[in-house]
Order: structure tokens, then C-alpha cells, then sequence
């Protein structure tokens, strides 16, 4: 009977310890992070890190995104199903899920309004909802790539007072668990309440035979605040990438910059080594001790890249690692269109620790010597890579790396090009007059597209569209010929598409099912 009680004990303890390892891999299998004092006079701060370490993270605020927007978030990179922490004790007030830019989304709101908007989930935690009662450190999704990225993040905002967003990444420095790296912050902005102060006003009387006081009581003034919750428009993000243990690229993140217009530049050589050029560096915030720029192409002769400052998209940001070859999508990324063959693209390279090796090649062969850069330099680098038939290039290297990789042209074929120009505004509309309608066709002259040649037989565009008192469907065509749907837009809601419009030398047409209000933007030709 002795040796059946222990035994019986024994299995107790052996099913209690087994329960609370259940339940703590159940809760995300990380320990609760530690909790930092606020900043005094600083009522938005947060008290816990939003995500599990390792991690990384720069500043990336007001960086530009597709369509003329910017980004008012912060990046923070880790591997996919790393816990996400609700950073302050609030109310879930939104939950997105499979929306276009921000895919999975949730924002926690606290007391006084301001709420803290988390993008690109893998998916909730489990009880997760609208209405959902968190506290700081609590487990409320894991990171993920869902929406405008295949980069695996946490897009983050701070909305003080549920407002318009503001630079996080003060914010979450104040609590940074990742090590930050990046340029030198601001602080935190100070609060905008104001507090006043109560009055006292005191009235004394005296008479000949006993003084009286009469005291008012104090009256104090609090002024009113309007809480706004936030909405259901997400912003994207995506733009700073760290690959973990697979390599990864991520989606548009970036419109074609406001530099000068592409040019072809002719490859020089001497004793059959390409010659560079010093130019300055296009990186994230960090302050390169050498830039090199060069303007050949070793990897493939029959194109020329074109200069260092054409305009260009974002299609990569973030670290390679050794021994893990990193695929760049460039094929249907943003305007871009698919079975890409080559494309003319800038690759910025820095943050080595020791000289870096980085070698190219279509994701197939062994890969050719790009650049080699010395420990902590920075080097660009301009060339004409081939494309596999998932229209992606692959990068690999001997140590890790920062790189930055935009595409200022591609190619279809031997002949077929497309070219990215300077974000242009080509049509809005600003009232009746101009708001497209089923038998109210607008026209868009050719010569509004700043640095569209006479040659040019297609046009990539962006449309933002809004739509009236009924659901339309926006189509594009060139005038004199039948028009082909571009977007559907919702009654009452608005939508974005990119994609390219055939106009073989003719103005561009555009009209609506029901009356759309509709803003177009040049971004690339064929």
C-alpha cells in the first residue's frame, strides 16, 4: 500500500508539472516580458515591447510608399510566429482580417483615446476579438506576412489620443528589447493637455462687532476631449526586411523616386575590370564612411543599366545572411508586371562586419561575383540581372549584410521594356464636372504623362477610387476604343489597383458605372 501511494503521488506531481508546460506552450511559448516605467508626461508611452525578441528594427518613418503615401509606421523584423504583445492595458477596438495593404490587423485602444495599430499578423491569439479586454504583455497574434509584404514583420503605429499617427519609433525605443542600431531618435513628444489650475476666489467683510470671512469654493475648469477611434483605412508597410533562416524579399514598399529622369549609361572597363564611381549612398538613416557607385554590368552584355539616380521602386530592404540564398521578387511587384526576363536594378549594400562577397545569379546556377565591401563601407551598385521564370533573382553572400535593392527598368523580351518615371498626378477629381459616369466619359491627355515618350504603347497606372451611392466598376481604355473594367469599388467605399492600360500612342479614357470620383497616377511605360 506504501509503495501505491507514492506511485500515485508521484503521477499527481508528474500531471501537474505536465499541465502547466501545456499551458505555457499554449500561451505562445515565450515568458511575459518585462513591463518599463512610462516617461512622465508622456501618457501614450508604452510599457512593454510589442513583439519577441530576436528582432530588428530601423527608422522608417515618413518613408515613401507606393501611390504618394508614406509610412507612418515602424518595421519591426522577426520570424514568422514570433509572439505579438498588446503594448498597454486597453480594449481591442478593430480587427482587420485579409485587408489589401495591411492584412491581418489589430488596434488596442486605452483610456484616453490613443491606439496603437499592429499590421501583417500571421493570425489572432486565441480569444482574441472586438471588444476584447487585454492587458500589457498579453499575447494578442503572431508575426506574419499577410497583406502588402512577403517579408515576415510587425508594422506598428502610435496614434496619440486617436489621432493622426506619429513616429513610433521613439516609442518603442523607450522599451526596446531588439538592441537598436539606427540614427539618433527625438524624444518623445511632450503631451498637448493642458491642466488648469482650480480658482479660489475669498470675500471678507467686517462689522464693528465680529468679522465674518465668506469664502466661495473653488471652481475648477477641465476642458473637454474628443476621442476619435481609429478607422478601418490601414496603411502598409513594408519596407525594412530582415530574412531569418530562409531569405526573403519584400513587396513594393517604395514609388518610383523624385530623381531625374532614367538614362542609358554605356559600361566602361579598363584591363577588363569595371571602373566605379563615387555617388551618394540612397540608404535607410545609417551614415556610410565610403559609397561607391558603378555603372557596369558584369552579369550581362546586351543591357546597359541606366544612372544611379533613375527613378527606381523598393523591392527589398533588410539582412542576408550566409549560407542562405535570398530570392528577390521583382516580377509583379507593384506596377511591375509578370514573365519579367531581366531587370536594370540598384543594389546598396552596407552594415558588413568583416569584407562581404555578395554574388548574383537567377536563382538556378552558382552565383557570379557582384561587389566585394569592406567592413563597414557602404557600395552601390548598378546592373542588369537576369530573372528565373518566377521573375526573381537570387542574392547570396559570405557574412551578413544590409541591402537595399530597387528596379528602375525590366524587360519582357529582347525588345519589350518597361521603364519607371517619377510618380506623376495625371487626373483627379474635383467635382461634378470631372467625376467619370457611365455615359460620362473623361479624357486624359497623353501629354500629362511627363516622361512618356511617343514611343510608348502601354502606361502602368494607379487608380484611387471612391465611390458614390452605389457600387461601380472604373474602366480604362484608349480613347476611340472600347474601354476594359479596372477596379470595382464599393458603394460608399474607396479601392486601389495598379495595372497597365494599352494606349499605342493615344490619350487615355476613363469612365464609371455609376459616378466614381477617381485620382490617377503615372507610374511606368512600356
Amino acid at each position: 500500500m506504501g509503495a501505491g501511494r507514492v506511485l500515485f503521488a508521484l503521477a499527481l506531481v508528474l500531471a501537474v508539472i505536465v499541465t502547466v508546460l501545456v499551458a505555457g506552450w499554449q500561451r505562445g511559448q515565450a515568458a511575459p516580458p518585462p513591463i518599463k516605467p512610462r516617461p512622465e508626461g508622456h501618457p501614450a508611452a508604452l510599457d512593454v515591447f510589442p513583439v519577441e525578441p530576436a528582432c530588428f528594427y530601423t527608422n522608417s518613418w515618413g518613408a515613401p510608399r507606393s501611390g504618394g503615401r508614406k509610412h507612418e509606421g515602424v518595421d519591426i523584423i522577426a520570424a514568422r510566429g514570433k509572439p505579438i504583445y498588446a503594448v498597454r492595458d486597453g480594449v481591442v477596438n478593430k480587427k482587420y482580417s485579409g485587408a489589401k495593404l495591411a492584412g491581418n490587423g489589430i488596434a488596442i485602444q486605452i483610456k484616453d483615446g490613443t491606439y496603437y495599430f499592429y499590421g501583417h499578423l500571421d493570425r489572432f491569439a486565441e480569444g482574441i476579438r472586438k471588444g476584447s479586454k487585454v492587458k500589457a504583455g498579453d499575447i494578442i497574434g503572431y508575426v506574419g506576412s499577410t497583406g502588402a509584404t512577403l517579408v515576415p514583420h510587425l508594422h506598428f503605429e502610435v496614434h496619440p489620443k486617436g489621432g493622426k499617427a506619429v513616429d513610433p519609433t521613439p516609442y518603442v525605443a523607450t522599451v526596446d528589447r531588439c538592441g537598436y542600431k539606427g540614427k539618433k531618435l527625438k524624444p518623445i513628444p511632450p503631451s498637448t493637455t493642458t491642466t488648469v489650475k482650480p480658482t479660489t476666489t475669498a470675500k471678507a467683510t467686517t462689522t464693528t462687532a465680529k468679522p465674518t470671512t465668506t469664502t466661495a469654493k473653488p471652481t475648477t475648469t477641465v476642458k473637454a476631449t474628443t476621442t476619435t477611434r481609429p478607422t478601418t483605412t490601414v496603411k502598409a508597410t513594408t519596407t525594412t526586411a530582415k530574412p531569418t533562416t530562409t531569405a526573403k524579399a519584400t513587396t513594393t514598399t517604395k514609388p518610383p523616386t523624385t530623381t531625374s529622369k532614367a538614362t542609358t549609361t554605356k559600361p566602361t572597363t579598363t584591363s577588363g575590370k569595371p571602373t566605379s564611381t563615387s555617388a551618394k549612398s540612397g540608404g535607410s538613416g545609417e551614415s556610410p564612411t565610403s559609397d561607391a557607385t558603378t555603372t557596369t554590368d558584369p552579369i550581362s552584355g546586351k543591357y546597359s543599366p541606366a544612372d544611379a539616380e533613375a527613378p527606381s521602386i523598393e523591392v527589398m530592404s533588410g539582412l542576408i545572411r550566409p549560407k542562405v540564398r535570398a530570392r528577390v521578387q521583382v516580377a509583379s511587384t507593384g506596377p511591375l508586371p509578370g514573365k519579367l526576363e531581366r531587370a536594370d536594378v540598384k543594389i546598396v549594400v552596407s552594415g558588413a562586419k568583416t569584407t562581404a562577397q555578395l554574388g548574383v545569379s537567377d536563382c538556378s546556377g552558382r552565383p557570379k561575383p557582384l561587389v566585394t565591401v569592406k567592413a563597414k563601407k557602404t557600395v552601390t551598385r548598378t546592373v542588369v540581372v537576369p530573372l528565373n521564370s518566377e521573375g526573381k533573382f537570387c542574392l547570396s553572400t559570405n557574412t551578413t549584410v544590409k541591402v537595399e535593392i530597387s528596379v528602375r527598368r525590366a524587360w519582357t523580351g529582347s525588345t519589350s521594356r518597361i521603364t519607371i518615371v517619377r510618380p506623376v498626378k495625371i487626373f483627379e477629381s474635383t467635382n461634378k464636372a470631372k467625376t467619370p459616369d457611365r455615359g460620362y466619359v473623361l479624357k486624359i491627355r497623353r501629354s500629362a504623362m511627363k516622361g512618356l515618350p511617343k514611343s510608348g504603347r502601354s502606361v502602368l497606372i494607379e487608380v484611387t477610387a471612391r465611390g458614390g451611392s452605389n457600387d461601380s466598376t472604373v474602366l480604362f481604355g484608349r480613347c476611340g476604343d472600347k474601354r476594359t473594367p479596372f477596379l470595382e469599388v464599393p458603394k460608399g467605399g474607396e479601392a486601389t489597383a495598379q495595372g497597365t492600360v494599352v494606349i499605342k500612342g493615344g490619350d487615355l479614357c476613363v469612365s464609371a458605372s455609376s459616378p466614381t470620383k477617381v485620382t490617377v497616377r503615372f507610374l511606368a511605360y512600356a
